[in-house]
């Protein structure tokens, strides 16, 4: 099993494009796919303290 992490954009049109290189040829493999959006990070210490 291989584990990828990665960032990725999707556009206008709400389509999620990925290209994946893996180690095996030839063999059908079951894909397990996490969608999360990217939270933006705390921009300062207040925005960090009202946070807490």
């Amino acid at each position: 099993m291989e584990t990828f992490k990665t960032r990725a954009y999707v556009g206008e049109d709400g389509i999620l494009r990925l290209e994946v290189p893996t180690s095996v040829t030839d063999t059908e493999l079951e894909v397990v796919l996490v969608v999360q959006p990217v939270r933006e990070e705390l921009a300062d210490q207040d925005a960090w303290l009202a946070f807490i």
